[in-house]
C-alpha cells in the first residue's frame, strides 16, 4: 500500500524507471499528478507491471501500489485497453491459443 507518509515526491522513482522516459522536475511533476489523482499521463502511458519504482523509492513508500490503484480505477472506469484481450486466458484470441 502505497505510504503517503513516507513519500516526499521527490519523483526518483520514476526518473530511474527505464519505460518511463522522465527526468529530474519533469519526474517530480509527474509523480505529483499522479498522488493528486490527475491524469498522470506518462505513467498511465508507459507503466508495464515491473514494480520496479519500489525498489527505487528512497523511502520505501510503495509508488508501485500507487500506480496499480490508479490503474485499477482507470480500468474499472474506461475498461481494458482491446490489447489486454490477449493476455486474458479466457478470451478468444488470445496469446496462448498462438502458442498451442
Amino acid at each position: 500500500m502505497f505510504d503517503v507518509r513516507r513519500c516526499l515526491d521527490c519523483g526518483r522513482c520514476l526518473e530511474l524507471c527505464v519505460y518511463i522516459p522522465l527526468r529530474g522536475e519533469d519526474a517530480v511533476r509527474e509523480h505529483r499528478e499522479l498522488a493528486s489523482g490527475g491524469e498522470a499521463e506518462w505513467v498511465m502511458r508507459y507503466r508495464v507491471g515491473c514494480g520496479a519504482c519500489d525498489t527505487f523509492c528512497p523511502n520505501n513508500a510503495h509508488p508501485y501500489s500507487l500506480i496499480l490503484d490508479r490503474l485499477h480505477a482507470r480500468y474499472e472506469g474506461e475498461g481494458l485497453p482491446a490489447r489486454a484481450r490477449f493476455l486474458m486466458p479466457t478470451l478468444p484470441g488470445n496469446f496462448h491459443e498462438f502458442l498451442v
